[in-house]
């Protein structure tokens, strides 16, 4: 987070929604740099999250810096 956000807060929540397990994390960091391209670290989370038939996005916060959310189907 402070290495790459220069953030000085991050949320982190992890809720059940709709049969999901639903992972956001946001930070009021300085943002993605853009043109935005990924690093290992991205790339592995996203191929993790895809692999479990998951979604995985990375964007703005609304609030400002960045929110990464993944969304995973859960059995129940």
């Amino acid at each position: 987070m402070v290495r790459h956000a220069h953030a000085s807060q991050c949320d982190v929540t992890v809720t059940s929604e709709s049969g999901e397990l639903v992972l956001r994390v946001a930070d009021n960091g300085v943002g993605l740099a853009q043109p935005y391209v990924s690093g290992i670290g991205i790339t592995s989370m996203r191929s993790r999250v895809q692999a479990l038939a998951g979604v995985f996005a990375l964007g703005a916060s609304p609030e400002g810096g960045t929110l990464l959310q993944a969304r995973i189907p859960v059995e129940s």
